[in-house]
């Protein structure tokens, strides 16, 4: 999506964004070519390991049992480029350090998620590690964006009908850029997420949820923060074999002390406004038949000082 920073009314470089809600973007990013030509060596790795130790003990007692209780996911994928001709560093696909001079264009993606009773009736709790690693060589210089974060996650069956989870997240965002300006930043975040939900039958769930995130940018880069406090509910119907019916809403509220207008304005506040705000939605998912379904959504979102946006979209689907 394009905004307009600096207020000329000309589209720039640096005034483009990806949206952060997909009914904004109305434009595509897309790399034209040169004549000039880099030499590179090229490797790619994608591995993936599921580790589940209950396959085999799950109706074990002691050790056995208690090892059973865990599991592990993990999932590792990387593709370099690197102008460095020593083999070692050539045929590497661990050094994730996108800001190695050699590396030409460099993606990384890796996670790993261990679980302690998964499956438990009761209760269970799971740790996440993401790390995303992206860099590209343009005309005029380097991209580079990471992020990195740690997830604990609880969740408690407090009763057949009633389920607390809690989240709690600590991580790293970051960019830097050669070419354009502003967009060199390093934002650390923290943030918890309590969610109660109500299932009293197969049809109905009501859930509603408090998030707390505080993002604060690295005082080098101007030390600008965040505090986000969103509080929101959300009702889902399901019908046998007929479809479903899912509306959400949310009431957020911003304090920030950057400037709104910059591409770290728009990173810190996810698209929203200082202030109050609130957003909005309704799905509902209508089979028609057994090779016919229509899918209709409505999205609404309300900031301080600016218009009500209303957005609305319908989808068919057709099976043979």
């Amino acid at each position: 999506m394009w905004i307009d920073y600096n207020g000329n009314g000309l589209k720039e470089l640096n005034e483009f964004e990806i949206a952060n809600f997909t009914y904004e973007a109305d434009y595509i990013r897309a790399y034209t070519q040169t004549n000039q030509y880099v030499r590179v060596f090229n490797n790619q790795l994608s591995a993936a390991l599921d580790l589940r130790p209950g396959a085999v003990w799950a109706e074990q007692k002691g050790f056995r049992g208690f090892v059973a209780k865990w599991s592990d996911m993990a999932s590792y994928r990387t593709d370099r480029k690197t102008g460095d001709s020593r083999v070692e560093k050539a045929l590497n696909p661990f050094q994730l350090d996108p800001v190695d001079t050699a590396l030409t264009a460099f993606s990384a993606s890796l996670r790993n998620t261990v679980y302690y009773d998964r499956s438990g009736r009761r209760w269970s709790i799971d740790h996440s590690r993401q790390s995303d690693r992206n860099k590209s060589l343009l005309l005029n210089g380097f991209e580079t964006r990471t992020r990195d974060a740690d997830i604990v996650h609880l969740r408690w069956n407090t009763s057949s009908k009633w389920t607390l989870e809690v989240e709690s997240e600590t991580g790293r965002s970051s960019s830097r850029s050669d070419l354009l300006a502003g967009r060199t930043y390093a934002i650390d975040q923290r943030a918890t997420r309590p969610k109660l939900t109500w299932q009293p039958n197969t049809s109905l769930r009501i859930s509603s949820q408090f998030k707390y995130t505080e993002k604060k940018n690295k005082a080098e880069f101007g030390g600008e923060q965040a505090i986000i406090r969103d509080l929101g509910l959300e009702l889902r119907w399901n019908t046998a074999g007929k479809g479903s019916i899912q509306v959400n809403g949310n009431v957020v509220d911003i304090h920030y002390d950057g400037n709104v207008s910059s591409s770290l304005g728009n990173e810190m506040l996810s698209g929203l406004k200082p202030g109050s705000n609130s957003t909005w939605a309704l799905i509902i998912q209508r089979r028609l038949s057994d090779h016919l379904q229509v899918d209709l959504t409505y999205n609404g979102r309300h900031s301080e000082g600016t218009p009500v946006v209303h957005v609305g979209g319908a989808q068919v689907r057709a099976y043979f």
